[in-house]
């Protein structure tokens, strides 16, 4: 039995559905526009995200990947299967997704990711409406991906933070860069979906986000 689900946001033409893996509480977004339904990130091992899907006999028309962590990707192979849904990430990422169960193991868990069949893109790919924004640092190929006026932003940035937690591959001046470039992005979006945590408004997280502020600041 699916469990019940907090309403993201939703208006006349889509509606937006969180949910949160048990396992390192990583977000995952369902997005509802009529009857096509899209999903982003897609947590670990995450039985309520799939079973939502399923009993609910939707129709996933693809999956979008901000990055390939595992925390992020592991749900997407039983997704693209069940579903037949491509599932899109950027390229430079690719060998963060090949890693996964060794970071797994790394963490002390069994290593049972599974890799999904990926279609790579690059920076300013677009299907229907979302579009991939390169944001290397968090990962090579970390991405903000924009729906509308809203911005799914991974593990760049949250609404109370910003992710440096030493794993491969992450670049703090690249995340700094990428940050700084994306700054009008971020001001512009209502509200802005984070990897992890609570979402927030992309006016707030430049006045309340004391670590993102401070980062971008200071040199590296």
């Amino acid at each position: 039995m699916i469990h019940s689900l907090p309403l993201v946001y939703s208006n006349s033409e889509y509606t937006i559905l969180t949910f949160r893996s048990s396992y390192l509480k990583s977000n995952s977004y369902v997005v509802e526009v009529g009857q096509t339904v899209f999903v982003v990130d897609t947590g670990f091992n995450d039985e309520v995200l799939l079973g939502y899907l399923t009993e609910k006999h939707k129709s996933v028309a693809a999956v979008f990947l901000t990055h390939a962590h595992f925390d992020h990707a592991g749900t997407a192979n039983a997704i693209a299967k069940e579903f037949s849904a491509p599932v899109f990430l950027m390229k430079d990422d690719e060998r963060i997704l090949k890693q996964n169960n060794f970071l797994l193991k790394a963490l002390g868990q069994p290593p049972d990711f599974v890799m999904p069949e990926c279609e790579y893109v690059q920076d300013g790919f677009i299907f229907s409406a979302f579009q991939f924004h390169s944001c290397p640092g968090h990962t090579p190929g970390s991405a903000f991906i924009t729906f509308r006026n809203m911005v799914f932003t991974g593990d760049s940035v949250y609404a109370d933070g910003i992710s440096l937690v030493s794993l491969p591959g992450e670049n703090e001046s690249a995340l700094q860069a990428s940050l700084n470039r994306h700054k009008n992005l971020l001001m512009q979006s209502t509200p802005i979906f984070p990897g992890h945590g609570s979402f927030c408004s992309g006016t707030d997280i430049f006045e309340k986000n004391s670590q993102l502020i401070n980062f971008l600041q200071r040199a590296i």
